[in-house]
């Protein structure tokens, strides 16, 4: 009796650790290096920036986003805004109305010479392969996974043969534009937590900071982005097909008319630079 269970369980232990051998990320040998910009008044961010903190001798400043359709308006306004770079960082990018909306934000960004680097977590990402790797294909864009599964079609295999690596997970949150603002706080990049569609919503707040802060944030998003669990997409997803990104769009378009995005006020993102949210209009 005991033999008979005994030569299953090794057999499963053999299994197991040749898969963990098998199985793992690639090398990250030649992956390229980059620091986050500092803020600069060569930017209309950075000057914005700097005039806060003559008036407020050197001091942070923060702004409360205590809304979710506030919250999403203030980071598609910062991607609008950018000039030099995006450095943006999340545990949950979801294939939803919000979650395509400011893939296409970013895209747009990119196209116009924003350096883009896109560092999320590869635990809360489903759906999104063919979209990232397509964009990280593009100029000026860059796309990492943190602690990636190798086993993209069933990644939760992988912690029964890799268990110790990949329960290690990435959950900061931040939005950086030029070095100059950033967006932190409890929102991930879903519908759930900017108030649209139906069903169960999550409550959450955000804070826009600007000042010295934004730089520890810039050098916090260094140490994730240059860590050794921060791969390359490239190296993790298949090539995409050419019309990904074609695709991605139309999608993006579909859900949008069917969400509450498609109610936005045209330029309400621009709108909070004037220091009014929509609900002091």
């Amino acid at each position: 009796m005991l033999t008979q269970i005994a030569i299953p369980m090794i057999l499963l232990a053999a299994g197991l650790a040749i898969a963990h051998l098998v199985f793992r990320p690639p090398p990250l040998k030649g992956r390229t290096t980059t620091q986050a910009v500092h803020a600069s008044s060569s930017t209309t961010l950075g000057r914005l920036a700097a005039a806060a903190r003559i008036r407020q001798k050197g001091q942070s400043g923060a702004m409360l986003l205590l809304h979710g359709p506030d919250a999403l308006a203030a980071r598609i306004a910062l991607t609008q805004a950018a000039e030099t770079a995006l450095d943006i960082q999340y545990y949950i990018w979801q294939r939803d109305a919000t979650g395509l909306v400011l893939l296409d934000e970013l895209r747009k960004a990119a196209g116009r010479g924003v350096r883009i680097r896109l560092l999320l977590d590869d635990n809360g990402i489903r759906g999104l392969d063919s979209a990232l790797a397509a964009l990280d294909a593009l100029p000026n864009f860059e796309v990492r996974l943190f602690n990636p599964f190798v086993l993209r079609a069933l990644k939760p295999l992988g912690y029964a043969f890799d268990f110790v690596r990949l329960n290690r997970r990435m959950h900061n949150k931040s939005l950086s534009a030029d070095g100059a603002v950033s967006i932190i706080g409890g929102r991930n990049i879903a519908d759930v937590y900017f108030g649209f569609g139906t069903g169960v919503q999550f409550l959450d707040t955000d804070v826009m900071v600007a000042g010295q802060v934004v730089a520890e944030i810039g050098a916090s998003f260094d140490r994730y982005w240059q860590s050794s669990s921060a791969h390359p997409i490239a190296r993790i997803v298949d090539k995409p097909r050419p019309d990904t990104l074609d695709g991605l769009i139309s999608t993006r378009e579909r859900r949008r008319t069917r969400s509450k995005a498609a109610s936005m006020p045209s330029g309400y993102g621009s709108r909070m630079w004037s220091g009014r949210s929509r609900r002091a209009e």
